[in-house]
């Protein structure tokens, strides 16, 4: 019995497509067969590889990445939330610092979103993702710019208030 790389459903034999997901299978599926016990891993050699377990069943494996995947999706959808924030904060020039707190919080969330997407080839999941991790940068660059002629007025004040003493 062989089982899907990418979500875990089991395939029928030859299968060169998951029925499940749709992801290519590849003639030597890295997980093969799964052992239905302990005691046929013992001299087979067998070595699990990726993120699935050798005893957990598709069912689980399912289930684990049904919840990452969710996951994923709240994440990305964050991400794009705190890019707006982060934006609006940079522009209100008094929230400066919360434009750079939600920019970095953001861009966090979207990169663990677009990882999990690069892993499962979730190409609809690493769009969101990508989009949200520019609308985080733009927040940080807005802040950034609105940071540095913040200094610069304030320099300019400092400046004046010399002048003046």
């Amino acid at each position: 019995m062989f089982y899907c790389h990418t979500c875990g459903a089991e395939l029928p034999d030859g299968a060169n497509f998951c029925p499940s997901c749709g992801a290519v299978q590849n003639a030597n599926n890295v997980y093969g067969k799964i052992p239905n016990t302990p005691h046929d891993t013992a001299f087979s050699g067998y070595q699990p590889t990726g993120p699935k377990t050798p005893y957990a069943s598709p069912e689980e494996q399912s289930f684990v990445y049904q919840q990452r995947h969710l996951e994923a999706m709240k994440d990305a959808s964050n991400a794009k939330v705190f890019g707006i924030i982060s934006i609006i904060c940079a522009v209100i020039s008094s929230f400066v610092i919360l434009g750079w707190i939600f920019g970095a919080v953001g861009l966090a969330k979207a990169n663990s979103a677009a990882a999990f997407a690069q892993q499962t080839n979730n190409f609809s999941l690493l769009a969101e993702a990508n989009s949200a991790k520019t609308l985080n940068k733009a927040g940080l660059i807005i802040s950034g710019v609105i940071t540095f002629f913040g200094f610069i007025a304030l320099f300019f004040v400092w400046i004046g208030l010399i002048a003046v003493a």
